[in-house]
């Protein structure tokens, strides 16, 4: 019996130790009241974001009320990835005091070898410095530290995913109001060409071509949302023109004529593999890659288009 109660105060002991041991492990301090790291920081007065690491560069720069990717030749940035890091600039929080010694930047990657960030307002003058390191002792935590300070803080977020993006550019192909759409011509590889248009009278779509025939208004309807909206998976690799066949001849073409007459033309060349095909907008060099899904909700077939008689438009 006194062998089994020692045996008990020991396991206790253990799970005591164990516990004391994550509190307090290394790179991570007792928690302090939490504060914003930037309390000043207004994320509209935001006009140029600098994200550099030891290999890469990226600038982004607001222009006339649009960013733009000005390390990639002033390229369309996307939108809701700047909003998101602005946001979070805005919300950092310290509270876990990691080190105070200068020395231990290197070892927390909150230095040149981790990733600089730099917000600056249109005058060029600083809003927010700082270094986003590398993970913490939990998969979903960071050490940062502002670039006018040598303390680091463990932030129990995942932070790398926010400021670190393989693609600021926009992916995005098309972005227009698909009410304002009044005629599609869908011509797809392989089918046989379908026109439409919208009887604003009457509120509904018809079929044109190949036959005369009122459309179901959930299928135009779910075409017009893939399409007004079109998102590219990637971007093609350079020198995908050629191979792509978009410089002489697609081989599938989606038009939308909108309400002031102007065109939305869709072209797709050839397939990359089983999932991506290049595409392109008419009158822009811009390659793309778009899954063959979405290609395939462009391109419905003419049964499922065609309104039965006693069905609902």
């Amino acid at each position: 019996m006194k062998l089994k109660k020692i045996l008990t105060y020991l396991m206790v002991l253990i799970i005591l130790l164990a516990l004391a041991y994550l509190i307090e492990r290394p790179g991570r301090k007792q928690k302090e009241a939490a504060f914003l790291l930037f309390p000043d920081f207004t994320p509209t007065a935001a006009a140029r974001i600098e994200l550099k690491d030891p290999e890469t560069e990226v600038i982004l720069e607001k222009k006339e009320e649009k960013w733009l990717v000005a390390s990639s030749e002033n390229y369309p940035a996307d939108l809701g990835s700047i909003e998101r890091l602005l946001g979070k600039v805005k919300g950092l929080l310290g509270s876990s005091l990691a080190s105070k010694k200068p020395e231990k930047h290197s070892i927390f990657k909150v230095d040149k070898s981790g990733l600089e960030v730099k917000i600056l307002n249109n005058e060029s003058a600083p809003l927010a410095h700082f270094f986003v390191g590398k993970a913490g002792p939990e998969l979903a935590s960071t050490y940062v530290r502002r670039g006018d300070s040598p303390e680091v803080f463990l932030i129990d977020e995942r932070l790398k995913s926010i400021f670190s993006h393989p693609e600021w550019r926009d992916l995005h192909i098309f972005r227009f109001n698909k009410a304002d759409v009044v005629e599609l011509t869908l011509k797809p590889k392989g089918k046989k060409e379908i026109s439409l248009k919208r009887n604003i009278v009457e509120g509904t779509w018809e079929i044109h071509k190949p036959v005369k025939s009122l459309a179901r208004g959930k299928e135009v309807d779910s075409l017009l949302m893939t399409f007004s909206s079109l998102r590219a998976q990637e971007f093609a690799e350079e020198g995908a023109l050629k191979k792509s066949k978009l410089s002489s001849r697609p081989q599938s073409t989606f038009t939308a004529v909108l309400v002031d007459g102007s065109k939305k033309v869709l072209l797709a060349g050839k397939e990359k593999d089983k999932s991506l095909t290049y595409v392109k907008k008419k009158g822009d060099e811009t390659i793309f890659l778009v899954s063959q899904y979405k290609l395939r909700k462009l391109a419905p077939e003419l049964d499922d288009l065609k309104q039965s008689e006693e069905a609902e438009p």
